[in-house]
């Protein structure tokens, strides 16, 4: 519930069960905890290539203002949709995002 998004209960089940699994939490924080999104960052304003994000609207564990902000410094050229949704906005509506990543592949 704390993502902003509404998720179906077998999938709320799937992640019940992934978050009680101490071995996947160390490895999904250890992961996270290893990107080096200061060094990463400066070096993504080379990139030839479209950069697209989308954002979730309910995002309640990214807020939009600031991850603009990290997103619009080195990626300039990136575009940004809003779409209705929380943090899993893609497990919301996966044909909507499956077809938006299609579309960028083009």
């Amino acid at each position: 519930a704390s993502t902003g998004s509404r998720l179906p209960p077998a999938q709320k089940a799937c992640y019940r069960r992934v978050f009680a699994d101490p071995a996947h939490v160390r490895g999904a924080m250890s992961f996270m905890a290893a990107a080096d999104l200061p060094s990463l960052l400066p070096a993504c304003s080379g990139l030839k290539s479209a950069v697209h994000f989308v954002l979730g609207e309910q995002d309640r564990w990214i807020p939009e203002r600031p991850l603009r902000r990290v997103i619009e410094r080195p990626l300039p050229q990136a575009t940004v949709e809003r779409w209705p949704g929380g943090h899993l906005l893609h497990e919301e509506d996966p044909a909507r995002a499956a077809a938006r990543v299609l579309a960028a592949l083009d």
